[in-house]
C-alpha cells in the first residue's frame, strides 16, 4: 500500500438469508439432500426434514448434531408414496408449530421405469416426484 492510498476497510458478510429461519428439506438422508442440510445449517436455518424411515431419521439426527451441535435440529419419517402419510406429515408439522419459511423438496426416486402404481393410484415416479411434493405445499 502507498502512503498515500486510503487503508481498506474490511467489512463484515451479510447474514445469508436462511440465518434465523426455519427451512424445510425432504429427502435429508443423503447426497444433495444432505448437502442441502448442512449448507443451510451453517447458515444459521433451524433444519426440520424427512427421511423415508425411521433409522434414516435417527442416522441423518445424528450425523448433523454432531457437526452443527448448537443448531435446531428436528427429523419426521415420511413415505411420499402414500398421500395419507403426506397428510399426516402435514398435521404433524402443524401440530409441531412449524413455521416453514423455505421449503426444498429434494426427495424423489430415479428407478429404472417400470409401471408401478401407488396405493393411491398413481404411477410411483409421478406421486412419490411430483404429486405427494404438492400437497405438502
Amino acid at each position: 500500500m502507498s502512503p498515500t492510498s486510503a487503508p481498506v476497510r474490511l467489512r463484515a458478510a451479510p447474514p445469508s438469508a436462511l440465518y434465523g429461519t426455519e427451512v424445510l428439506i425432504t429427502g435429508c438422508n443423503s447426497g444433495l439432500g444432505r448437502e442441502l442440510a448442512r449448507g443451510a445449517l451453517n447458515d444459521g436455518a433451524r433444519l426440520r426434514f424427512t427421511c423415508r424411515s425411521e433409522e434414516k431419521v435417527r442416522d441423518t439426527e445424528r450425523v448433523l448434531g454432531d457437526e452443527f451441535p448448537e443448531a435446531t435440529i428436528r427429523g419426521y419419517c415420511l413415505d411420499l408414496g402414500e398421500f395419507a402419510r403426506v397428510e399426516a406429515f402435514c398435521t404433524e408439522l402443524s401440530l409441531d408449530s412449524a413455521q416453514i419459511e423455505h421449503l426444498i423438496l429434494n426427495a424423489g426416486i430415479h428407478l429404472p421405469f417400470k409401471h408401478l402404481m401407488t396405493v393411491d393410484g398413481f404411477e410411483i415416479h409421478q406421486q412419490i416426484n411430483f404429486l405427494s411434493a404438492a400437497l405438502i405445499f
